[in-house]
């Protein structure tokens, strides 16, 4: 089973939906101690965010690690390197499930392409 996935697509409201429905599935499933979310633009920390990717939970069975503006937009300025983060992502612990999310992520970066290549992608057109 892919634990990658990656949410795009410009209806957001069709994405932010889904994205609750899972949130729902997840926290009845395993509880609140698994849910984690990681937004790039409050956080610019990617050491904080890998970190959240590589530790298993130890309050709940499973993590759900949902992360906001990572594969970054054409329009968005990532201050850090990422290849730390993309390299953490092929050794993901099979309990955790990481969820990138942006509406609009520029296609032409290598974060996008690494993301996109690992990852199982819901499109929202």
């Amino acid at each position: 089973m892919n634990n990658l996935f990656l949410f795009t697509g410009e209806h957001v409201f069709d994405l932010q939906e889904k994205l609750k429905s899972w949130k729902e599935a997840f926290l009845k499933k395993y509880g609140e101690g698994g849910l984690e979310e990681y937004s790039e633009s409050t956080d610019p920390d990617l050491r904080k965010l890998i970190t959240m990717l590589q530790t298993e939970s130890f309050l709940s069975e499973k993590r759900m690690v949902i992360i906001h503006g990572i594969p970054p937009s054409a329009d968005q300025k990532i201050p850090s390197d990422l290849d730390p983060l993309l390299n953490c992502l092929e050794d993901l612990p099979e309990t955790t499930i990481a969820v990138f999310i942006n509406p609009k992520p520029d296609q032409r970066t290598s974060a996008f392409k690494k993301i996109a290549s690992l990852s199982e992608t819901l499109k929202f057109p």
